[in-house]
């Protein structure tokens, strides 16, 4: 049976719903539409939103201007600023249609985020910036050193700033790493910031730790003014420092290590972070060497002698003494070392006030004094001995009243050493020691040549007239033990000039009369005012009271001079004391005889004699002067030497054309005014000049201009040519000749001369 199926070939169609469809697209549209909306809205809310946040970035900026410009008013005003749009920045977040915003998941974060980074942004500004601004304010950072000292107050408080700081930075730290601030960083620069500060974070709380905290701790339990007692010096905080700064080091090089693996390029886009670590890291391990050839050898030199040791009972410790002078001679040369190391140094950043290159400026003048007196320690090893008990004769010579070797001693004193202490004893006139006229004692073996070529020398006083130190040493110091009855072990002479020389770093001294000497005034005064003022016909009263008053300040004088020597004495000043040393030796204003032989060989060979020229390989001629009017014109004198360049003879020795210019300056109406002690005539000197020549060497073809006559004479190996004569006020004498040295000697010459007061005078 066939079945057929027939298909059904018409199609089931259902024909949509109009109505449904329409409403169905104007839902659509009405979405899509709100969303447009919602969206151009919130794209005009995010402009300004982002616009605000420019103006904050730029209010950071315009604080840390103010701050580097050091105009702590205007970082105020900048600071509030700040504050202000930080909470229009918060406000404007809080806004309905971010609320909304806020709800959604993801965006959302972004804006709690921004309302997170202001809430931080103003914690910081609160508890780093204002409180920054508040401690710049109170100590300016040019105020952490004063005069190259530490303020101890302000280290404190910038201390105490950073370590008060700490905790907020960690705080802000862990915040700053859950926002997200897209929405107001297009340009990615504030995440940049964030994570910067984070690791800025992390710096500053390890710095606190190893480095900020202990010194905080070190300044509270020893104050820098601790340091340097009334009295001398407190060992223990001074070695306290020294170890403390020896300690840090390492922890100090730690933490520039510690930066320079921290990621601060955005925080440092001009690269100085850098640079400064940089320089941090090359000064620390600079400073590390240093510690260890010279600090840590100084700490065990104070744990075995502490330094306020030096001084005791209003003398000095010989002893100790001598074993700081050793230390420094044995860490000079790595105080050399450690200058040549400072030199190669590029601290520019670090050293913006200027301070390294002060204190380097002040290691190299420590070295270059150092070096400058170097070869007198000897001399001074031997004046200190072993400590045993020694007396020296300590003769004042007035340049004033000037003669070959220095001048009238008007005043002498003493330094003795009794039980390993030294001492300065007191000033007096030298009648005093010197029984008013007894003639110079047949020990000392006064000859006829030296009575013939030194005014008589009558007295132990006028045994100056001679122009070696070493002879007029032994006269006095036998002169001394026939009047005292007690032995002399050495004499120094000192002219006035030292006194000035020692007061330009140990400070002023106040008289009696209310005078302030200096180390500018003090020369001048000594050598004329105190004449001018109390010595002087116009001054007034007898001559026996003048004289006395002028006597007792002259003892004050030197009496608180030594006293400042003691009450300021400091082991740093030991460079100073060699360069006043040094100086004064050079220029004949020091010298020194001592009456044992070898000890004597040592003043020679340290030129700190005073003799004659005896080395004939350095040849010096000798050009000397002497009042023979008992005035202080001394004063008004000047002496120029004008030397040629030297003709090498047959034998290679040298001539040399000399000629010397001898001049008083006095006006006429001068010598009046200060007629009765500084001019007891007329204004004229009444001059004994000694031209010597070099060891081994000759002096010829004298002329003379002035009225004088020269007389040529032997004294015991020297040659010489020797005149008497007038210096009328203005009035000069000038003497040509030749100087010819030792046979093979070319050395140039040179020229042992009688200090006078020129520079001091202009």
């Amino acid at each position: 049976m066939n079945v057929i199926f027939k298909r059904n070939n018409k199609r089931n169609n259902h024909k949509p719903n109009k109505k449904r469809v329409i409403i169905i697209g104007s839902v659509i549209g009405a979405v899509v539409l709100a969303l447009a909306i919602f969206a151009i809205y919130g794209a005009l809310q995010i402009k300004p939103i982002k616009a605000q946040a420019g103006v904050i970035k730029a209010d950071v900026s315009n604080v840390a201007s103010c701050i580097a410009q050091r105009d702590m008013t205007a970082a105020v005003v900048a600071s509030d600023q700040i504050r202000v749009d930080s909470s229009a920045l918060r406000d404007s977040i809080s806004t309905p249609y971010w609320k909304v915003i806020a709800s959604l998941p993801i965006v959302g974060k972004q804006i709690k985020s921004a309302i997170s980074l202001t809430e931080i942004l103003d914690t910081t500004n609160d508890n780093i910036i204002v409180p920054l601004i508040g401690l710049l304010e109170a100590h300016p950072t040019d105020t952490v050193m004063v005069d190259g000292y530490i303020n101890a107050d302000a280290v404190i408080a910038y201390v105490e700033y950073f370590d008060s700081i700490t905790p907020v930075m960690n705080d802000v730290s862990v915040r700053m790493q859950e926002v997200d601030v897209s929405l107001v960083d297009t340009d990615g620069k504030i995440t940049a910031y964030l994570n910067g500060f984070i690791q800025l974070a992390d710096v500053v709380n390890e710095a606190s730790g190893r480095v900020l905290v202990p010194t905080v701790d070190m300044l509270r339990e020893y104050p820098i003014d601790s340091i340097k007692t009334e009295t001398g010096y407190n060992n223990e905080a001074l070695r306290s420092y020294l170890i403390f700064i020896d300690g840090l080091l390492p922890e100090v090089e730690y933490i520039a290590s510690y930066i320079e693996n921290k990621d601060l390029g955005v925080l440092d886009a001009n690269g100085k972070v850098k640079e400064y670590t940089a320089e941090i890291t090359s000064f620390v391990g600079f400073l590390d060497d240093a510690s260890k050839k010279v600090i840590r050898p100084l700490i065990d030199q104070l744990e075995q002698t502490p330094l306020d040791n030096i001084k005791a009972d209003g003398g000095f410790n010989v002893v100790v003494i001598n074993e700081y002078l050793t230390f420094i001679e044995g860490v000079m040369p790595d105080f050399r070392e450690i200058s040549l190391e400072m030199d190669a140094l590029d601290v520019s950043l670090l050293d913006a006030n200027g301070k390294i290159s002060e204190y380097q400026d002040k290691l190299d003048h420590i070295i270059d004094t150092y070096e400058k007196g170097e070869k007198y320690l000897p001399l001074i090893h031997t004046i200190l001995g072993d400590g045993s008990d020694r007396f020296y004769f300590l003769g004042t010579q007035g340049t004033s009243e000037i003669r070959a070797s220095g001048g009238f001693p008007g005043t002498v004193g003493s330094l003795s050493i009794e039980n390993g202490l030294l001492f300065i004893g007191d000033f007096h006139p030298i009648h005093d020691d010197f029984y008013p006229y007894m003639p110079i004692p047949v020990a000392a073996n006064v000859t006829a040549e030296e009575r013939d070529l030194f005014y008589g020398m009558p007295f132990p006083w006028d045994a100056d007239f001679c122009p070696d130190f070493e002879r007029v040493g032994e006269i006095w110091a036998v002169s001394y033990e026939k009047c005292k009855d007690k032995k002399v072990d050495g004499v120094i002479s000192l002219t006035p000039s030292i006194i000035q020389d020692l007061l330009v770093f140990l400070g002023d001294i106040e008289l009696s009369d209310g005078t302030v000497l200096t180390g500018e005034n003090a020369t001048r005064f000594l050598n004329f005012e105190i004449y001018a003022k109390y010595q002087s016909v116009s001054a007034g009263g007898d001559n026996e009271s003048r004289n006395e008053y002028a006597d007792s300040l002259f003892a004050e004088i030197a009496e608180k001079t030594m006293s400042l020597l003691i009450d300021e004495f400091k082991v740093a000043y030991m460079p100073e004391f060699l360069g006043v040393l040094s100086d004064g030796i050079e220029s004949r204003n020091i010298m020194f005889w001592f009456s044992d032989e070898e000890e004597q060989e040592i003043a020679i060979s340290s030129g700190s004699s005073g003799g004659l020229n005896s080395d004939p390989e350095n040849p010096e001629a000798g050009v000397y002067f002497s009042l023979c009017n008992a005035c202080k014109m001394g004063w008004y004198l000047d002496i120029n030497i004008e030397c040629s360049e030297p003709v090498v003879n047959v034998d290679n020795s040298c001539t040399y054309d000399v000629a010397v210019t001898f001049t008083n300056t006095i006006t006429y109406q001068e010598a009046s005014a200060y007629y009765g002690y500084i001019n007891t005539g007329n204004g004229s000197m009444s001059c004994l000049i000694h031209l010597f020549a070099p060891a081994g060497g000759t002096v010829s073809d004298f002329s003379v201009t002035g009225g004088f006559t020269i007389t040529e004479k032997t004294y015991r190996d020297w040659e010489l040519g020797y005149m008497r004569g007038y210096l009328s006020p203005g009035g000069s004498t000038t003497v040509t000749y030749k100087v010819t040295t030792a046979p093979g000697v070319d050395t140039p010459l040179g020229f042992s001369v009688t200090p006078n007061m020129t520079e001091y005078r202009d």
